[in-house]
This record gives structure tokens, sequence and C-alpha cells, in this order.
């Protein structure tokens, strides 16, 4: 799912899978027709995901409202998408090979900066400054490419295999397949303070995010998307448990799920413009879409977020409308932009989409 990044109390949410109902496939070799197996099948940005047997075959467990799109990977072969899936049907996937090539080595004479100050951005951006963010540690990073493009003011990343996360706070190890990253820079001497700005451009609202004084450039905006699958570490103790319900709490995942569950109010949201309180159902339309199970949102404008009377965030729509499942995935990915605390997530405060809670 493309993510852009503006640069993204105990209760009970009635998510459970039904466990009788599953999807079904076989993965087999384009090439060769013969099945393929320990192939990973998952839900993208999930915790759900299956290897095939050594006839190629695979269950994984299905719930129907869970719209991400199901990923099949197998190392030299191409990823395959399922963006379309229900129970009741024997998915035939055939993956095709990889074509096998040199990677080109390109020497970017341009390139002024050291891989040590681009990699440092790229963490920082990617991975995030919170303490969960601070905690994660990416286990092949000689694997990402990184270029500073001085005319553009951009850096950009790039990686032929997925990037390995151990997020030792949040007790995930993720496997993040990264197809886009860019950091657009602006010279120091234009910073803006966002949050005071009085009439807010969606480059404005991207990030507020600041880098140190004398580097001589400011984060401007920030944009990456990718797969990511989610796996434990190992079993969550309480503490675990409470660190990942801390990073939930007034997430934009938070924020998403109450609203599609119309819920934004005693979920502890609150919504502000020219700062004034206003009323949720004055200023958000919710219309359900009974054959896809989805709701559609419309925003008659921007405003703020407060979360338990706090922690400002800002939201602005980019779309007429856009459409939300119970999990909180919304669609299309560039509908909406957040700024504020919920533009401060990275992936290391990143839950999956299939968190739970207690």
């Amino acid at each position: 799912m493309k993510k852009i990044i503006l640069v993204f109390l105990v209760f009970s949410l009635s998510f459970s899978f039904v466990q009788a109902q599953v999807l079904k496939g076989i993965v087999t070799s384009q090439e060769t027709s013969s099945p393929l197996e320990s192939v990973e099948v998952y839900f993208n940005n999930t915790t759900i995901g299956v290897l095939t047997n050594v006839k190629g075959e695979f269950e994984i467990p299905y719930n129907k409202n869970l719209k991400t799109p199901l990923i099949v990977s197998y190392l030299g072969y191409e990823k395959f998408y399922l963006q379309s899936y229900k129970p009741g049907i024997v998915y035939n996937i055939e993956l095709e090979e990889e074509v096998s090539s040199l990677e080109e080595v390109v020497i970017y004479s341009k390139d002024k900066w050291t891989r040590k100050a681009k990699l440092k951005y790229f963490k920082d951006q990617f991975l995030g400054k919170t303490l969960n963010g601070k905690s994660c540690v990416i286990l092949n990073e000689d694997d990402i490419r990184l270029r500073f493009i001085e005319s553009s003011m951009e850096l950009v990343a790039s990686t032929s295999e997925p990037i390995i996360i151990e997020n030792r706070r949040l007790n995930y190890l993720i496997e993040y397949d990264l197809q886009d990253f860019t950091i657009n820079f602006v010279k120091e001497d234009i910073k803006r303070n966002v949050l005071k700005t009085e009439a807010l451009t969606r480059d404005d609202i991207v990030n507020r995010n600041r880098e140190e004084p004398n580097s001589g450039y400011i984060v401007k905006s920030v944009f990456f998307n990718g797969i990511a699958f989610f796996k434990d570490i190992q079993e969550c103790d309480k503490k675990i448990l409470k660190r990942r319900l801390r990073a939930y709490e007034g997430s934009s995942l938070h924020f998403l799920r109450s609203l599609s569950e119309g819920r934004l109010v005693k979920e502890n949201f609150q919504i502000y413009r020219n700062e004034r309180l206003i009323k949720v159902e004055e200023h958000i339309m919710v219309d359900f879409i009974e054959n896809e199970n989805l709701k559609e949102i419309t925003l008659d404008d921007s405003f703020y977020i407060k979360y338990k009377k706090r922690e400002l965030s800002f939201i602005q729509p980019l779309l007429k409308s856009f459409k939300i499942d119970l999990m909180g995935n919304y669609t299309p990915v560039d509908s909406i932009v957040f700024g504020g605390r919920m533009s401060d997530e990275r992936l290391g405060d990143t839950l999956p989409l299939d968190y739970i809670l207690d």
C-alpha cells in the first residue's frame, strides 16, 4: 500500500476472523508448471501469512473486512498480487521467473553527501525518531542504495531485496519490499512553522520534522511505499502489549478505524476548525457500500484533530471522497494527507492492519 507521510483507554473492537473461511490456492512455476514449496503467501501490511506445502498448496485465513492485496512471494520469481479474492475458489497462481541481470554500477560524481549522512536521513524518515523508531534495526542496510540529487534537492533510496527490520520495542520482524522512497528538502532559510501557518498547502502539512540547524537542509516531505509483512519475533508479554497499545492510541490507524465505525467521539477524537470544536456528523459524511463491504468517506474540508484533547494532528482531503474498510485501510492512498502528530508516524510506529485489541 502506498503511503504518503506528512512529509501517516482500553476499548474493544469487533474485528475477528471467521476461522471456517479460508482462501485456497496452488502455486506453480510458469516455466515448468511444477509446484513451488515454501512460497510466502500473505496479506499486505498484516501478520497473516502461510507457506505453500510440497504440492504448492496453501490455505490462509480469510477476513471479509480485510481488503489489502494478497501477496505471493518466492526467491527468484516475480511477486504476484491478487487484488480481488473470495473464499470457495481454488486460485491457480503461476509465478514468473525473474530475469537475472547484473546490477548496473553507477558512480554519481555530483553526489557529495557521504553514505553515513544519507543513511541517517533514511533511517530517521523511514523508521522514525520515536522510541519505537529508534529501537528498529535494519539487518541488511548494505542492500539499500542511496543517492542525493543536488539539482532537485532529493534523497532517493532503492533496493533489489526486501529490507528486513527488527522492531525491538514492538516485537515485530518486518519484511519490507521498498518500491519507492524520496525525501524532498528545502533550504533552511525558508523554514516555516507548519501548524501555525494560516493557509496550509499540501507541501506545508506533509512534514513538520526538522533536521539539525547546521545541516543547511530541512525535510519538506517524504514519500514512500512498499509491501510489508509482519511477524512476531517472540511471544508477546504484557510490556510489549502495552507498548503496542500506546503506539495505537491516537494514531492514524486508530483514527481511520474509528472514522469507519462512526466512533470518533466515543474513541476520544475531536475535530477543530479555526480553533473551534465542530460536530463530526456535520462535516464528515459516511456512506456504506454494501456490495464491497466498505465505507465511502467525504470530508467537507480540512480540519485539525485532537486525541484526548491533546496531540494535535491535521487532515486534508485531496480528493472528493475515499473508501475505507473496517481495518482502517483506505483507498486511493493519495486521497488524504496528515500533518502534526499523525504525520510523525513511520515504520517504527506502524502496526499491522490485523492488530486487534484485547
